[in-house]
């Protein structure tokens, strides 16, 4: 079988360095834009984004679907790429254009309705870039060892992607907006970092497209997917069910300490721009657990290494909770408290990856019960996962401020001024960042290791031998 080079896995991976940037600016800071700067409520916020994606579970499907029934010479995964590319980084610039969204101050009704149309667009054509990227993961060789590997670049750069974002986003704004206290400047101030955001994004994508090689894999492909086939394919997959459960909760885990993380740091730490040094210190961790990956899955069954990567962040958040509550105070809290999310990323960072070799192992699993092969539509399921998981964490992250008396900044003056600080808000902020993250984690750990069958090495040795059989016209 032919080895993949390293230059087709680098240029594959560094475009989710773009990818993930933009992702993230919107993910993570999308809610703190609104809510902060254009005085949206927070809990709008979280029922958009909860709202959202139920659009996506029928959205996302038939992405796969459009994906799998292309056929042109350019390359359907190249080609929906970069329209996918064009389009969602307009969209991102668009978000977060403080004067489109219209009296930032006087027009609440018509700024909740912008932002809400723009980001289902923004999620929309995130779908047409994020399917056929990662799909093409399963398209790019038969072999697992090889798909370990090539997995792990897109994973590297996606991870490198996301976290210049959360480094870099708040020093950012505040430089592009001279460190002003007006919510004109400030809003502005986001507006040219997306500008910036977009930019790099369009420029690693095209480096992706340009770089990658697809291969033809012939199983049926005069037979084209509807949108009704493509609900019965992954109904019909039981393990992919058994997965998209399992990474929903780890991926809520996650995003509920990282999309409230700003908000703990400003109200309970009282300085916001810590968050940018705790995302440099959980960045970095990421980064190792992504880079150490390829020679710690030679080591550890798959099995085992999920276990290890889904138990060890929740033995994070614990310490993390431990250092917050009793030594806030000292001196060297804030470094041991970003010492201790070491443990929850290097997790996560092995978790990204076996994300998306174990959807490939069920892509091999659905052809082998089907006789069909669709590797886009089985692959919307992490797209759709992902951005799932980051609106119910966002709904959570929303009722939760409320909850906990969040009223956000006063807009009277024209200027950012801190509100009073209730009690409540403490706590609120305290459970959504370390009581439910654990809780999650763990959750999704005892469903998969239970549910999926696929972790059997032997069981897969016998899928992939009888679906290279059947291609080749065997019994």
């Amino acid at each position: 079988m032919e080895k993949i080079s390293l230059k087709l896995k680098l240029g594959y991976g560094f475009g989710g360095v773009g990818k993930d940037m933009g992702y993230a600016l919107v993910g993570s800071f999308l809610m703190f834009y609104c809510t902060e700067y254009l005085g949206v409520s927070s809990v709008f916020m979280g029922v958009l984004y909860f709202v959202a994606r139920i659009w996506d579970a029928v959205n996302d499907p038939m992405m796969g679907t459009i994906v799998d029934n292309t056929k042109i010479k350019f390359g359907r995964y190249r080609f929906w790429i970069l329209v996918g590319t064009l389009s969602n980084a307009i969209v991102i610039v668009l978000l977060f254009n403080p004067t489109l969204a219209a009296g930032i101050v006087s027009n609440k009704i018509y700024t909740s309705c912008y932002i809400a149309f723009l980001y289902i667009v923004w999620g929309m054509t995130y779908t047409m870039v994020d399917v056929p990227y990662w799909s093409f993961n399963a398209n790019v060789t038969d072999d697992r060892e090889q798909r370990n590997s090539v997995a792990v670049f897109p994973r590297i750069f996606s991870g490198l992607g996301n976290i210049m974002t959360q480094m870099l986003t708040i020093t950012a704004v505040s430089a592009l907006s001279r460190h002003s206290t007006r919510i004109v400047d400030k809003s502005n101030g986001f507006f040219k970092w997306a500008v910036i955001v977009a930019c790099i994004y369009i420029f690693t994508i095209l480096v992706s497209v340009f770089s990658i090689k697809e291969r033809n894999v012939a199983v049926n492909t005069n037979e084209r997917t509807s949108f009704r086939k493509a609900f019965n394919i992954l109904r019909k997959n039981d393990q992919l069910i058994w997965v998209i459960v399992s990474f929903v909760l780890i991926n809520l885990g996650m995003n509920c300490a990282t999309g409230v993380a700003i908000y703990y740091f400003k109200y309970v730490w009282s300085n916001e721009n810590l968050y940018s040094m705790f995302a440099a210190f959980i960045g970095g961790s990421m980064g190792l657990g992504l880079v150490i990956y390829p020679f710690v899955c030679k080591r550890f069954s798959r099995k085992g290494l999920f276990v290890f990567s889904t138990v060890m962040p929740a033995a994070g958040f614990v310490l993390m909770f431990v250092i917050s509550f009793f030594f806030k105070e000292y001196g060297f809290a804030f470094y041991a408290f970003s010492a201790t999310a070491i443990l929850f990323c290097i997790g996560f960072g092995f978790l990204n990856v076996l994300l998306t070799v174990i959807i490939a192992d069920c892509v091999d699993y659905d052809e082998w019960i089907r006789g069909r092969r669709n590797e886009s539509v089985v692959f919307s399921m992490q797209t759709f996962l992902v951005k799932f998981a980051t609106a119910l964490s966002g709904l959570i992250t929303g009722i939760g401020l409320k909850l906990g008396g969040y009223t956000g900044n006063s807009f009277a003056s024209g200027t950012v001024q801190m509100a009073a600080i209730p009690a409540s808000l403490n706590v609120a902020l305290n459970i959504m960042m370390f009581a439910l993250p654990p809780i999650f984690f763990l959750s999704a750990c005892l469903i998969l290791v239970k549910k999926f069958k696929l972790f059997d090495n032997k069981f897969m040795e016998k899928i992939v031998n009888e679906i290279v059989l059947k291609r080749e016209g065997g019994e």
